[in-house]
């Protein structure tokens, strides 16, 4: 779905007389981590990073990955954070 999006966002940008190639898109994820859910909204994290792999393939360039609104604590943050980027290796900088 993001690269039929996508594709369609690049070809408007070239009807406008604008290079596509120097378009950009972000991704915002603010997903709610469960034992049980529905990527991108909610779900596992190893299913949360399945979605965001999957959008960087789509071509997504950038991705924000807020944890704040389920995590419970700082140090659960920080937890969730290194899961997420140990599944995403070096997708992730």
């Amino acid at each position: 779905m993001l690269a039929s999006m996508w594709r369609t966002v690049c070809r408007s940008a070239e009807e406008a007389g604008r290079d596509p190639a120097t378009l950009r898109m972000a991704l915002r994820a603010n997903p709610v981590i469960t034992d049980r859910g529905a990527p991108p909204l909610s779900g596992t994290v190893a299913q949360i990073s399945a979605y965001l792999a999957g959008a960087a393939e789509a071509g997504v360039h950038e991705i924000i990955l807020d944890l704040q609104h389920t995590a419970m604590s700082d140090q659960h943050l920080l937890d969730l954070a290194g899961d997420f980027r140990a599944r995403l290796g070096p997708q992730v900088t």
